[in-house]
C-alpha cells in the first residue's frame, strides 16, 4: 500500500469511526426518546476499549506497527461498508 492511499483510508476511516460514534446513541435516542439509554449505549461503545485495550495492546506490540496499522484500518473499513 503506498503512502497516498494509506493516508487516504486512514481518513476515511476515522472520518466513518468518528460517524459511528455520533450516530448510534443518536438513533437510540430517536427511538427510544431517553438519554439515559443513550448514556448506556455510549458507555457500552467505550467499554471493550477500556477492558480490552491494555490486553491488545500488549499483543500488538509485538508486531510491525505499520503492517499492523494497515491490517487493522482495512479490517475497519470493510466493517464499515458492511
Amino acid at each position: 500500500m503506498n503512502k497516498k492511499s494509506f493516508i487516504f483510508f486512514y481518513g476515511l476511516n476515522s472520518i466513518g469511526q468518528n460517524f459511528y460514534y455520533l450516530a448510534i446513541p443518536m438513533i437510540v435516542y430517536a427511538i427510544t426518546k431517553s438519554a439515559s439509554y443513550m448514556g448506556i449505549m455510549t458507555i457500552l461503545q467505550t467499554l471493550p476499549v477500556i477492558m480490552f485495550g491494555a490486553i491488545i495492546g500488549t499483543i500488538v506490540d509485538n508486531f510491525n506497527p505499520r503492517h499492523t496499522l494497515e491490517l487493522t484500518l482495512v479490517f475497519q473499513v470493510g466493517l464499515n461498508v458492511v
